[in-house]
Order: structure tokens, then sequence, then C-alpha cells
């Protein structure tokens, strides 16, 4: 069997299943008729699986499991994209749910760290429901693409990056049900002040550790726009302008995520305003590359530089306008771009 072969049918695969230029029973006609398919089955479904769990496609993912595809090759992707019915089928075929994966986010993650990424309280809840409660607390690796090495599940849900923040305090809730341990970091994400003082009086050292790149807890309760918290940790002895491994200060974290309040509050405290990380990055780029409108009028009136450049060579009002982000200059007194805030601009 050749591979330029085989890379016909997974494209093929892809066609259906994203690009839904193809159906399902073209791929499956495609599949039987060919006789050097057939005569690599086994090898050939295994391959296509993961594609077709990565969509969700159970009655493609059927087909394949029917010719002889190894389901196991089929669940870090049906709970990377947190597909449970898919994950079901899979399982009742003989899959492991609960193997440990390695992909370009999670080196030795779990169905949790899927649940928790995905902000899915469903994937949660069916891992739970079939043996899951072991792996709760399984701590990734290092290696990952964004120096996650060390977090747990429960610190991923906390942080509530990605989906809404209602269903990733959902899934946070399902795993401090389920006995996940509730950790500084994860309480400080949550704005869980009492839980955050009763950790330090315990120990006090807790204060020096970093989590995610070297993100010290004052980035954690920048990021995640509790001032209380934020208060607490400088109070403590951590410097209003800490840097990260990638030299992101808290101010950074603040901005990218549209905290006006805790921007207001660093530089109130007195955070560099047009301090450049390894990108050379201000908090006003941070807050154009994720279109935080609010944090960067805030950033501007406070004084931020809007000519200050990148690595890239690209100022705050570049992205801006790339973004189309309105934004007002304190110089000019007015819009900077006449585009309405209607886009995300892309990291660069």
């Amino acid at each position: 069997m050749s591979e330029k072969k085989i890379g016909r049918f997974l494209f093929a695969v892809f066609r259906c299943t994203y690009k839904k230029e193809l159906t399902i029973a073209q791929v499956k006609a495609l599949f039987l008729r060919d006789r050097g398919l057939l005569s690599s089955r086994k090898l050939v479904a295994t391959r296509a699986l993961g594609r077709t769990c990565l969509d969700g496609n159970i009655e493609l993912a059927e087909f394949l499991l029917d010719q002889g595809a190894d389901p196991q090759a089929g669940v870090g992707c049906a709970r990377y994209c947190a597909h449970v019915s898919v994950l079901r089928l899979l399982m009742d075929r003989g899959a492991d749910i609960h193997a440990l994966e390695r992909h370009h986010l999670f080196n030795g993650g779990t169905g949790f760290h899927d649940a928790a990424q995905m902000a899915s309280p469903e994937l949660a809840e069916f891992l739970l429901a079939h043996g899951g409660k072991p792996h709760i607390n399984v701590k990734l690796e290092r290696g990952g693409e964004h120096g996650w090495g060390g977090w747990t599940a429960l610190m991923i849900a906390a942080r509530h990056k990605w989906g809404t923040r209602e269903r990733s305090r959902e899934v946070a809730r399902l795993l401090l049900e389920n006995g996940a341990d509730y950790d500084i970091f994860s309480a400080t994400a949550l704005g869980d002040l009492k839980h955050v003082r009763r950790l330090l009086r315990r120990d006090r050292s807790l204060l020096r550790q970093t989590a995610g790149n070297g993100a010290t807890l004052l980035h954690w309760a920048a990021e995640a726009g509790d001032v209380r918290c934020a208060d607490l940790f400088m109070a403590a002895g951590i410097d209003v302008n800490v840097a990260s491994n990638s030299r992101r200060t808290p101010l950074h974290f603040a901005a990218a995520m549209d905290r006006p309040d805790m921007v207001a509050f660093l530089i109130k405290s007195g955070a560099t305003v047009d301090a450049q990380d390894d990108k050379g990055r201000t908090a006003l780029h941070e807050a154009t590359y994720q279109g935080s409108r609010a944090a960067a009028d805030l950033l501007i009136a406070r004084g931020a530089s809007v000519r200050i450049r990148n690595k890239n060579r690209k100022t705050p009002l570049d992205v801006a306008r790339k973004g189309c982000l309105d934004l007002r200059t304190k110089s000019r007194g007015k819009r900077s771009s006449r585009s309405s805030a209607s886009h995300r601009a892309r990291r660069r």
C-alpha cells in the first residue's frame, strides 16, 4: 500500500468531515471499491479515525471501526474536541478513555484537561461517570506549547480562557466536588480570597511559586481581574512589575484579558505602563492584539505610548488598524480609526 494512495483517502476523509465537500456515502464507496485500501484496511482505517473523531462524525467513525480501526487512535481527538458521543462509541469498542495523551497543548494530559480546556461539563461528567475520578489530579508533564507543565485540570478550568465563564466554572465545580486538589493558583483564578488566605497562613512559601512560563500569583490575579487578591499578594511582597519568563508583567496579563479595573489598580500601585516583553510588546500591544477596548482606552488615558514598536516593528496603532479596533488616542482626542471593534486582531 503506497503512502500516496493512503494520503488521497485521508484527504477525502478531511473533505467529508471538515470541508463538507464529500458525503459519508462517497467516502465509504471510495474505501470499499479500492482493493489496495481494503488490503490494508486496518492500517488505513486507524489513520483516518483520528481526523474523523476530531470533527465528531460518529457515522464515519463507526464505519472505520467496522473496518478494523484501533479505537484507541480516536480517543485523544474525541476528548480534545469534547465529542462525548464519539468517546462513548470508542469506549464501547474497547478503548481506554482515560489514557494519557500527548499533543501540542497537553503532555501527559487526561480527559479532564480536555474538559477544562473546552469548558465542557458534559465531558467532565462523562469521565466521572465512567471511572475517571482517580485521574482528576494528574499533572501535565513539561513541554507543552503554553508551558503548562505541572498544571492540573482544575487550574485550566479556573482560568476560564476558553468557552464561557459559566461553563468553565461548572467544570471547576465538578472537579472540586470530586476531589480535585484546591491549589492557590486555582483559588486565585476563581477569586476565592478566603481560601487563598487560608493557604498562605499554612505556607508563606507559596508566594514564590510560579505556574505557566513563570507567571506568579500576581499575574494570575491580574488575569482574573481580582483586585483583592492582587492587593494581598503585593502587600505580601510580590513586586507589581514582576516579570514572567517571557518578561510579561501583571499589567500585560490584565490588558490582554480586558480588565480595566485591574489595569487602573496596577498603574496606581506603580506598574510601568510601557514595559515591554521579550517580543517588544507593551500592555497596550496586548490589549490591541486581543481586542480589549476598555483596557486599551484606559492605558492610553494613563499615558501608554501608541508609538512604541514591537520586534515585528508594529505599534499598538498598527495592530489596532489591522484588527479594526477603535481607539481614542490621548494626543488627538478623537478616534484613531473609524472602524468598529468588530474583529479581534490576530497575534503576529
